[in-house]
């Protein structure tokens, strides 16, 4: 094995092991939730929530419930904040029924007659979080002149909240005619116990990097076995 086949092969495996895809799960749902709310008349809202991680997890993308789930009436733009109120990301859900990916919602159960659904758009890049506390809010506008059919719904009291492993729910978090700057905007502070929700996201366990004794153990390895070839061979 020459030296160079031997860089390319533990190339490979490096980027194999920092890209490997890890298996995305909802940070919660909620079940018997009884209510749903909407902006008023002319207003904007931001509504959403705190949790904890007990451990560091990555974020893959961004979503909010859709009431029915038979597809969004408008795009929603989805943020998430560390805990001093600054943005980590942030994703325009789209309207209709074209995201990324899409997981059914336990939340609303009003004698299961009515369907909901999570509608998901991927981040360009995944998120690490450390372990802490977050802030989740997405960005709903109830046009003037308007009435509740004229946008989307969230989850206005909880019933019962549903965790991935690892995260606690804090509270209901909301702001009223938020400040949008670009792509950041006011974080929720606001509690409410009730609990808004209206985003979610997809969590995934965090992409391990080797360390660099590590690869350099590997490219031992991988020249070694080049060695011994060589002498078999001759």
């Amino acid at each position: 094995m020459k030296l160079s086949t031997a860089l390319s092969s533990l190339a490979l495996v490096t980027t194999a092991a920092v890209c490997a895809p890890a298996q995305a799960e909802l940070l919660l749902d909620a079940t018997n939730s009884t209510g749903i709310g909407t902006p008023t008349d002319g207003t904007s809202k931001i509504v959403g929530y705190d949790f904890t991680l007990s451990s560091a997890m990555t974020v893959t993308a961004l979503g909010v419930w859709d009431l029915g789930a038979d597809g969004l009436i408008d795009a929603h733009r989805v943020w998430l904040w560390n805990s001093s109120g600054t943005a980590l990301a942030s994703i325009d859900v789209g309207s209709g029924t074209g995201q990324d990916t899409v997981l059914s919602s336990t939340a609303l159960d009003w004698a299961q007659t009515v369907d909901s659904a999570w509608r998901f758009e991927s981040l360009a890049g995944p998120v690490n979080l450390a372990a802490g506390t977050y802030f989740i809010g997405a960005y709903y506008l109830e046009p003037a002149g308007g009435t509740n059919n004229d946008t989307d719904s969230y989850l206005s009291l909880r019933g019962t909240v549903n965790t991935a492993s690892g995260v606690t729910f804090g509270d209901g978090r909301f702001v009223d005619n938020p400040t949008l700057l670009g792509l950041s905007a006011d974080a929720p502070t606001f509690a409410n116990g009730a609990g808004f929700f209206g985003p979610n996201l997809l969590l995934a366990d965090p992409v391990t990097v080797p360390e660099p004794g590590s690869l350099a153990l590997a490219a031992l390895g991988l020249m070694g076995m080049g060695l011994a070839r060589r002498r078999k061979a001759g």
